[in-house]
């Protein structure tokens, strides 16, 4: 079978035959190759107003199948360039995770101030109502009921006194308290450092290939398009 102007082959050396021409994005003369620029016109590259139009560069490349495949997002067009070598994962690109966190605090003295509580403290004398039971008092006695006996007298200077029995004396309610400063060690702020992971490297999204020749009829049958 004789080739078309325009078709392209995979060969396992490194050169075309004669009225071919390599894949490799060659811009050439329209005038020289009219029919296959009337073909192909410059979808790859080449300058229509210079008189020049570019062949399919198949270096490093691989050719995929124009249009939209099943089940597919991309619609392959004819003449486009599509992926890369390598690629570097975004954070969208990348699972949940989490990364550890140091919290280093920063402390200092701060005052507390505590204010005064105003009491209700009473003091409450108490005397027995039942008649005394002795003349002199002490730390197992308290004032009793003594008729018309004279009970109180004139302190000398310093008075001679002496304890009564704890019943004797009733201290009820809340003591006041007076205003209060307190210095405490308290944290006041602190930075928080997360660990980072990962540089960021790109990495080969390449498949497994095997170098061959593409090469691309320049002369040959015209193919003709279907009416």
């Amino acid at each position: 079978m004789d080739a078309m102007t325009g078709m392209i082959f995979t060969v396992p050396f490194d050169w075309a035959p004669q009225g071919w021409q390599k894949c490799q994005g060659q811009v050439l003369s329209i005038q020289q190759y009219q029919a296959l620029f009337s073909l192909i016109l410059n979808q790859y590259g080449g300058d229509i107003n210079k008189g020049t139009f570019g062949l399919p560069n198949f270096s490093g490349r691989t050719a995929i199948g124009t249009g939209q495949p099943q089940g597919g997002a991309t619609n392959y067009t004819i003449a486009q360039v599509y992926g890369t070598e390598t690629a570097a994962l975004t954070l969208n690109n990348l699972p949940p995770h989490t990364h550890a966190a140091t919290f280093s605090p920063v402390s200092s003295s701060q005052n507390i101030a505590i204010p005064g509580q105003a009491g209700d403290q009473k003091v409450k004398m108490n005397a027995l109502t039942t008649a005394v039971g002795t003349g002199a008092p002490s730390s197992t006695q308290m004032l009793a009921n003594a008729g018309l006996t004279k009970i109180y007298g004139t302190p000398g200077a310093p008075p001679v006194t002496t304890a009564l029995a704890d019943a004797a004396i009733t201290v009820t309610g809340t003591a006041a308290t007076k205003d209060q400063t307190v210095a405490v060690n308290m944290v006041t702020g602190g930075t928080v450092t997360v660990d980072t992971a990962g540089s960021g490297t790109a990495f080969s999204t390449f498949q497994p290939s095997l170098a061959l020749t593409f090469i691309i009829t320049m002369t040959g049958l015209y193919p003709m398009k279907p009416n």
